[in-house]
């Protein structure tokens, strides 16, 4: 209580301290997604990173599409983003997908794909969401290491495809440190 009434005594240490709490809890989304062929095996990842904790996830699906995959990167991205940081006040999606950041950030149609557009929507709902493009194999450090994953997974899927297998892989590895 004292601590309370000492900050709120003094508007600018207040400030300080709500502005430093509150950019603590920015996360930071990248995403990727893969496919061979199109439709075909592909594979999606993402880092999801705050401060110095950082997620890398990863998973894939036998047959499917490319932006399919780059959607499930973000989605994937965005709700590991929200069960490891829930008190998070923004994320930031950076992705390679000029699809996925025209349509968030200039309400382009969405044309196929429904099911994840309104699964997209839902996640976001009342939440502050940034999208933000990179160029991608363009030497951006955490797209490169989506894209490396993303294709991985898509030549996983791919023995799993000629296998005759169906089930979507998932994988989660919590690092320290990116």
């Amino acid at each position: 209580m004292i601590a309370k009434s000492i900050l709120f005594k003094n508007p600018d240490l207040f400030k300080l301290i709500s502005k430093v709490y509150s950019e603590s809890m920015k996360v930071e989304v990248f995403s990727d997604g893969s496919c061979i062929g199109n439709p075909g095996p592909g594979g999606w990842a993402a880092l999801v990173r705050a401060g110095k904790m950082a997620y890398r996830i990863q998973g894939g699906e036998p047959y499917t599409t490319n932006n399919r995959m780059e959607m499930l990167g973000s989605i994937w991205g965005i709700k590991t983003a929200m069960a490891e940081f829930p008190d998070f006040t923004e994320i930031s999606v950076t992705t390679d997908s000029s699809l996925i950041v025209d349509t968030m950030n200039k309400n382009w149609k969405k044309k196929k794909n429904q099911d994840l557009w309104e699964d997209l929507a839902k996640l976001i709902k009342g939440h502050k969401v940034t999208w933000h493009w990179v160029r991608g194999h363009n030497g951006h450090k955490e797209n490169e290491d989506c894209d490396s994953r993303a294709t991985a997974e898509s030549a996983k899927q791919q023995k799993i495809f000629r296998k005759g297998g169906g089930a979507m892989a998932f994988h989660k590895d919590a690092n320290t440190l990116f």
